[in-house]
């Protein structure tokens, strides 16, 4: 599991694959504990959610309502192959050719706006 502490901010802007987040497993959990994540730019991170984590393969427990957003946007992608992504009090924001493709997406508010694109169940 990747954890991201309260105080961090994380914005990819590389690759972030399974393989890069845990080598003895093919599956990973990312969570996120505090501060806001971004996705943009050529950023991308893929991951596959493992039975452990009940099909959730990114969990931001920071975002709140609208503030500190899930933000996937400006061409960037975020593919969560065979997982989810779980917002349970805040939004999942997919702008400006960004792409998600989960299993699910459970969250409070979802927003995709400016050519984003969601896809949900493949």
């Amino acid at each position: 599991m990747a954890c991201l502490s309260k105080n961090s901010a994380y914005a990819c802007t590389g690759t972030v694959t399974t393989e890069h987040v845990c080598d003895d497993s093919a599956s990973a959990l990312f969570y996120i504990e505090g501060g806001s994540a971004t996705i943009s730019g050529s950023g991308a991170v893929s991951l596959l959610a493992g039975t452990e984590e009940q099909g959730v393969a990114l969990w931001d427990a920071a975002a709140s309502d609208m503030s500190n957003p899930l933000s996937i946007e400006n061409g960037s992608s975020g593919t969560f192959s065979l997982g989810g992504v779980y917002v349970p009090n805040g939004e999942v924001y997919v702008s400006g050719a960004g792409v998600l493709d989960s299993s699910f997406v459970a969250a409070y508010t979802v927003d995709v706006a400016n050519s984003g694109h969601l896809t949900v169940g493949s």
